[in-house]
């Protein structure tokens, strides 16, 4: 070992190394060379300010760590804000989600209220039974729900029904085609019942025909209205081609009576 300075340098007569002790905990060591012995006074000297360094290094250890763990924990607080923010704009996104949802709902609600009160509507299972009816379907039948949900669609049907045309229409509708047109059916005591509308296939989540709809408005009173008028046309086109041939006889008959006087004179 050497002790050197800006004057030189040369090799110590003695060396002291005093442990950095903090409660029996070593925290480093000094390492002291001299050119002169270690007297006892400065030998405790050093062991004294020794205990001084460690709680010094102590100090800067906790510190440091104090400092490392504070970063640590600001960072952690950092993304817990971050994530609570996140956290937060999510519940506020679902939260809109779900009033739209709602309103949403409410609105097709208020639909097929709406549709159900202004319209004649069934259900059907596939082989053509009642499952479900409204009440305007009871009341411009005449029957009451229970009547009509032991009963099959064709029970409505006039007597003579094409049946070709009426098996054709439910093989159309199991293989998923809609229908729509004007159609009679019949009610209680021979009641002639016209409607309007269509029936529908409904669709499960597999993709399969499961039930069929029926939703129509009754035309009853237009179509009597319309029948009843062409009964009266015809009633007039009948008399005015009466009129007509006994129009052309009244003019024959002239014609001769006129060709007579002339002959006379």
């Amino acid at each position: 070992m050497e002790i050197t300075s800006g004057m030189g340098g040369t090799n110590p007569n003695s060396l002291l190394i005093v442990p950095l002790k903090l409660e029996n905990e070593i925290m480093g060591i000094i390492e002291i060379a001299s050119f002169e012995e270690f007297t006892k006074e400065k030998i405790e000297f050093l062991e004294l300010i020794s205990e001084n360094i460690a709680s010094a290094f102590h100090s800067l250890k906790i510190n440091i760590k104090t400092k490392e763990l504070l970063k640590l924990s600001n960072e952690k607080q950092k993304e817990k804000e971050a994530t609570e923010e996140e956290m937060r704009q999510n519940m506020e996104e679902l939260k809109a989600t779900q009033e739209d949802l709602e309103r949403k709902e409410l609105e097709s609600r208020e639909q097929l209220n709406a549709i159900n009160e202004t319209n004649i509507i069934a259900e059907f299972d596939l082989d053509g039974n009642f499952l479900n009816v409204n009440k305007n379907f009871c009341k411009a039948f005449s029957y009451s729900k229970n009547e009509i949900l032991n009963k099959k669609d064709s029970f409505f049907l006039k007597k003579n029904f094409e049946v070709e045309k009426y098996n054709k229409l439910w093989y159309d509708l199991k293989n998923k085609k809609f229908y729509k047109g004007e159609f009679l059916r019949i009610g209680k005591n021979n009641k002639e019942v016209y409607l309007k509308g269509t029936y529908a296939p409904i669709f499960n989540l597999d993709g399969n025909c499961d039930k069929i709809l029926m939703i129509c408005f009754d035309i009853t009173k237009n179509k009597l209205q319309e029948i009843e008028l062409k009964e009266k046309s015809l009633k007039i086109e009948k008399a005015n081609t009466k009129n007509l041939r006994n129009q052309k006889i009244l003019e024959k008959a002239l014609t001769a009576m006129k060709k007579k006087i002339k002959k006379k004179h």
